[in-house]
């Protein structure tokens, strides 16, 4: 039909007055906390002191707290907690926040919480909140905020809920802990963080769901006292052929060598200490023989690791002594052949002239030859040379034979 009109559609999105808006609210966000916190330093002693003189009798307080007007019960809730004042004082005002409750108090509560996870009057109020408020409480997703409700409404601890929660979650902990509104480096996540890796890493389901990587940012913002509890939980619950290596050099960076220095491990029983040792001599065969790339040898070494005491790691010259109890084991890095020696005479000829000698000699080659006594059975008193081995045809049969004979303490033994 002719001259009959059109309307196109229209849309008006107000960008500019949008983005004042946010540049006016992050201005002034604070600025009515620190009103009512000036005011706080005149008024709430006077608060206070009406509360103290209040009677335990809970609809007495209600009806006081109903009467207060919304400044003094803000007041309230932004000085909490209030452990200087006696324990009836505390649950006085616990009652007063419950019976002039706004919004407001349920926000700052939740805050406060994740700050004081140990306040013992605050999950009666957040009880109170999650059973009061409407699903837009917080702007928490329905599921986050059915588990919260549920963790503060039936009984008992709610930080053992969450935990609980967090170890049966399919998701990541940061991203449980974000839809709960939980702060980072806060007590309560710090708290659950600690529980859920208590609890969990007995197997390596939650270490698998986290990642070797968060788990070891979660161990690297621990206290030492608690990353010395989650540690023990994981090096009690694994073979040391399990463990990590992430997880193993973070220990060794926050608590030393023990071999070199075992105080800082004596949370751990002697069983766990030694599957850290042996975890460390494993190491030290994978570094010494990937350098040379010899990978033939560290899988035979590597099944002895059971029988060692100790491993000593020489750059230069590459040598290996793999210590035995009765005797010592040196491989070179040039394949060539294996010393054994008896234990003794090793630490007291060897090792003694080591340090002394190596800097005399600037050949490399010459260096090697300081760890190689051959035919020196007896040196300084010391019972010393017992055998060498060449790893020539089938080397490993050979080599077996003779360390069957010399872990028995038979080094008379010689093919």
């Amino acid at each position: 039909m002719k001259g009959k009109l059109r309307f196109r559609p229209f849309s008006f999105s107000p960008f500019k007055l949008t983005e004042t808006r946010k540049v006016v609210e992050r201005r002034y966000k604070h600025a009515e906390e620190e009103i009512i916190l000036k005011l706080s330093k005149r008024r709430l002693p006077d608060l206070l002191d009406e509360i103290r003189a209040l009677p335990m009798d809970p609809e007495v307080v209600k009806e006081f707290g109903r009467s207060l007007s919304k400044v003094k019960i803000r007041m309230l809730i932004y000085e909490y907690p209030y452990h200087q004042e006696e324990k009836e004082t505390q649950q006085k005002i616990v009652l007063i926040l419950m019976a002039g409750y706004r919004r407001e108090v349920g926000r700052k509560a939740w805050d406060i919480f994740q700050s004081h996870a140990d306040d013992p009057y605050l999950p009666k109020l957040l009880q109170f909140i999650f059973r009061k408020e409407d699903a837009s409480f917080l702007g928490l997703e329905p599921h986050a905020r059915q588990q919260l409700t549920d963790a503060f409404t039936n009984k008992g601890n709610p930080i053992d809920r969450l935990v609980t929660l967090l170890l049966g979650s399919n998701q990541q902990a940061a991203d449980v802990l974000s839809s709960w509104k939980i702060k980072s480096d806060t007590v309560l996540q710090s708290r659950l963080i600690k529980e859920m890796l208590v609890l969990g890493l007995a197997d390596d389901r939650i270490l698998k769901r986290e990642g070797i990587v968060a788990v070891k940012s979660y161990l690297e913002n621990m206290i030492l006292e608690d990353y010395k509890t989650v540690l023990k939980v994981y090096l009690t619950h694994r073979d040391y052929r399990q463990f990590e290596k992430e997880i193993l050099v973070q220990g060794l960076q926050k608590l030393g060598d023990p071999r070199h220095n075992r105080r800082p491990w004596q949370f751990l029983a002697d069983e766990e200490m030694q599957k850290v040792i042996q975890w460390l001599m494993q190491n030290d065969l994978a570094t010494f023989f990937g350098r040379i790339k010899d990978n033939e040898r560290f899988n035979y070494w590597k099944k002895y690791l059971d029988f060692m005491r100790d491993v000593k790691v020489f750059d230069e010259p590459p040598v290996l002594c793999m210590d035995f109890g009765s005797f010592v084991v040196v491989e070179f890095g040039h394949s060539g052949a294996a010393y054994f020696y008896h234990r003794e005479g090793f630490y007291n000829v060897v090792l003694k002239k080591i340090a002394d000698l190596q800097r005399g000699y600037r050949s490399l080659r010459s260096k090697e030859y300081l760890f190689k006594y051959r035919d020196e059975y007896r040196r300084d008193g010391y019972r010393l040379y017992i055998h060498r081995l060449p790893h020539a045809g089938y080397w490993t049969g050979k080599f077996d034979e003779h360390m069957q004979h010399y872990l028995r303490g038979n080094f008379k033994y010689q093919r």
